[in-house]
């Protein structure tokens, strides 16, 4: 059995095993925003950062993700009770 073979025949029989990616358990919150803005630095490339504006860009992060979550918490209901009335 070539390679190719082996490679397709551990698929077959194992479909359901992904590799696991191990990750890093962060111990405090400094370390949390340090890699948050780590992130955000890779995604969006030419930003600058400096420690001390994490917090207040964090806050309005937060705002920004708890105004998302009321809307379409409220849209979900209504678009719920629409469907409920319709059939």
């Amino acid at each position: 059995m070539d390679d190719l073979e082996e490679f397709n025949y551990k698929l077959l029989a194992n479909q359901g095993h992904h590799k696991k990616v191990k990750v890093e358990i962060l111990e405090d919150e400094e370390n949390l925003d340090d890699q948050i803005f780590l992130l955000l630095e890779k995604k969006f490339p030419g930003i600058i950062v400096k420690t001390e504006d994490y917090s207040s860009i964090l806050k309005k992060i937060d705002f920004v993700l708890m105004e998302t979550t009321i809307k379409n918490t409220v849209e979900d209901t209504i678009n719920s009770i629409i469907d409920d009335i319709i059939i």
